[in-house]
Order: C-alpha cells, then sequence, then structure tokens
C-alpha cells in the first residue's frame, strides 16, 4: 500500500491527473487495523492519506480535471471517511444500519 501513497513517499501522480492504482486507499487500511492486530499500526498512514484526499478535493478552486475523476477520488475518499467514523459501517445491510453494532471510535492521529 505504501507503494501507491503520496503521503508515503511513493512516487505516482497526485489522485486527480490521471487514475492511479487506488491499492492503498484509507478504507482498506482502516478496515485492515481494525480487523487484523498485525496491521493496527496502518491508522496514521491512513488518517495522512484521507487528509491529503481531502485537500485534492476541498483546497482552492474547483479541480482542473474531468468530473469522472473528481467523483472517483470524491466516492473512495468518502467511503475512507466512513469507515474511519464508523468502522465496519460499509460492511452492514440497510437492516443492520437501523440497529448498528456500537464500535469503539479510533482517536484520529496527527
Amino acid at each position: 500500500m505504501a507503494n501507491n501513497q503520496k503521503t508515503r513517499g511513493a512516487d505516482v501522480p497526485d489522485y486527480l491527473v490521471r487514475n492511479v492504482d487506488m491499492a492503498g486507499l484509507p478504507y482498506l487500511m482502516y478496515a485492515f487495523a481494525r480487523q487484523l492486530p498485525r496491521y493496527r499500526e496502518l491508522t496514521a498512514p491512513a488518517d495522512r492519506e484521507l487528509r491529503y484526499i481531502g485537500d485534492l478535493l476541498l483546497a482552492g478552486d474547483t479541480p482542473n480535471v474531468s468530473r469522472l475523476m473528481v467523483w472517483e477520488v470524491m466516492t473512495w475518499g468518502m467511503m475512507s471517511h466512513a469507515e474511519r467514523l464508523r468502522p465496519g459501517v460499509m460492511h452492514h445491510t440497510s437492516h443492520q444500519l437501523q440497529h448498528p453494532p456500537d464500535s469503539e471510535q479510533v482517536p484520529v492521529s496527527d
């Protein structure tokens, strides 16, 4: 995953420049950190990458890219943000969401 993330030193284009391999997506990192003890340390790098994605979408003027590319990055960013705020929520049915399980909030790292 580190090989696909700018915030971890990867030599890849900005997500808004052209399609890049999203295998380093924060959404997946949060899920791994929540489910597998050996990946607990991924929360902080996922937080940094999610902030990076947010800055791409929200800083300055409208991004100078196609609507499709903004939509792709925004969708992945929203999925990551949802997983960050409510771990596991992306993996529930609509019926389960009426009574979501209590989950421990993970503190946002700096």
